[in-house]
């Protein structure tokens, strides 16, 4: 019996939705092969191949400053923000980043920047990030992409030290900002 697992995530609602496809070889009593294809969800089976998706960052901000990096051949605006950020589920920290983005014409953005988020009680962690995204016509920006994340803390933060963060970025049009970040386990 051969056994193939498929795994639907949808981040949004940061549910995991374990999909098996079975595949079942039986002999008949004309020694011919059939073969039987069964789709079942079940949450009960687990394994190192079925991954988590657990929220790790959910942050609320402001863009602060931007500017024109260059116009040609296409346009690139750096921007900064701050933001106030719930860390692992209970701790209180500020977000401050920078980041550049590529404007394209079809709408579509290409961003990189990096940053540092620091807990109340002095702890940080610092990040990179790349993402893609697209401008809507009112001027709002979604991108997502990937944190890559860096602390010498020995604390609650260490840790994200060497995590990868899979993270959905918004700006709306007058620069209020919202992240979320999560962790595939």
């Amino acid at each position: 019996m051969t056994i193939l697992t498929f795994v639907g995530l949808n981040l949004f609602e940061n549910n995991v939705d374990t999909v098996f496809a079975q595949t079942d070889t039986t002999t008949s009593s004309s020694s011919s092969n059939n073969t039987n294809t069964t789709l079942a969800t079940d949450q009960q089976q687990q394994s190192s191949f079925h991954p988590q998706i657990v929220l790790i960052i959910e942050e609320q901000g402001k863009i602060t400053n931007q500017r024109v990096l260059e116009v040609h051949p296409h346009p690139v605006i750096e921007s900064t923000f701050v933001a106030n950020s719930t860390i692992l589920g209970d701790i209180s920290g500020r977000d401050l980043g920078t980041y550049w983005a590529t404007l394209y014409p079809n709408g579509s953005v290409h961003g990189e920047g990096h940053g540092i988020n620091t807990a109340t009680n002095g702890e940080f962690v610092t990040w990179t990030a790349e993402g893609v995204g697209n401008v809507s016509p009112v001027g709002d920006v979604r991108f997502e992409g990937s944190l890559f994340f860096h602390t010498s803390s020995e604390g609650e933060l260490s840790y994200l030290n060497n995590k990868v963060g899979f993270f959905d970025y918004e700006v709306d049009s007058e620069g209020n900002t919202s992240a979320t970040v999560w962790e595939l386990r």
